[in-house]
């Protein structure tokens, strides 16, 4: 289905609700429903979701030190990201290099 937010067909409204399809890192929250007069109705929106990278090494080869990741929200705000901001940092132990 293509959907756009002026027209529903080929859908009718005795069709079963369906969820707006969301871009990458998005998710759909509500649902639509095409009315008597060919135009959506509901309250679906796309959502955007931290995206989150892979934790670097650690920062010092001996003790304590410290890791980092990027987190971002897709839609570069990150208050319309609705679930807490995950850590982009955190203490870690190496003792690879220790003597």
């Amino acid at each position: 289905l293509d959907w756009s937010p002026n027209s529903c067909y080929p859908r009718t409204w005795s069709d079963p609700l369906c969820q707006v399809p969301c871009q990458e890192n998005f998710r759909a929250q509500g649902e639509y429903r095409c009315n008597t007069a060919g135009q959506w109705d509901g309250d679906a929106r796309c959502i955007p979701e931290w995206v989150i990278g892979e934790w670097s090494t650690c920062m010092s080869g001996c003790g304590l030190s410290t890791r980092h990741r990027l987190v971002e929200c897709p839609s570069g705000v990150d208050e319309e990201c609705e679930a807490e901001r995950p850590a982009d940092t955190e203490e870690c132990w190496d003792v690879s290099a220790c003597s």
